[in-house]
């Protein structure tokens, strides 16, 4: 499996809607938003895992702080009923809070070395967050 990322050019901007950069590989894609027009440092991101077979994604702004959904596979069970949650920029993906943030680590350490420094360091830097969080 391919960790290295590469980045895709984005073909389409709304004027309301801070800049964004996306990069892929085989299994991760990160979308970065970007401060107005890129000046200054990024207010969020999209890390989605896990790709193609059990799609699921960690997001971070810094309005919001975390959020992790799953796609959806159809079924309706009484956790999907009670977890549903639609965004505009996932559609499919419900909200939830199992995250092996270990394996996550693990697997962006990976790819990080194929990403701009400031934007892998931001990400490691959140993950980390994220895990002393879930420790305390």
């Amino acid at each position: 499996m391919n960790s290295e990322m590469t980045e895709l050019p984005v073909t389409r901007h709304q004027w309301s809607e801070p800049r964004r950069r996306w990069f892929r590989s085989s299994s991760l894609e990160l979308i970065v938003w970007a401060s107005w027009w890129g000046w200054g440092p990024p207010v969020g991101f999209r890390l989605v895992y896990d790709k193609p077979a059990h799609e699921s994604a960690l997001t971070w702004t810094k309005e919001r702080g975390f959020a992790h959904q799953r796609e959806e596979r159809g079924e309706d069970d009484e956790r999907d009923r009670m977890l549903r949650y639609y965004d505009k920029a996932a559609p499919g993906m419900a909200i939830d809070d199992e995250i092996n943030i270990d394996r996550l680590m693990l697997l962006f350490e990976q790819a990080a070395p194929s990403l701009p420094p400031k934007i892998a360091a931001l990400v490691l830097d959140k993950l980390a967050q994220l895990k002393s969080s879930r420790q305390a």
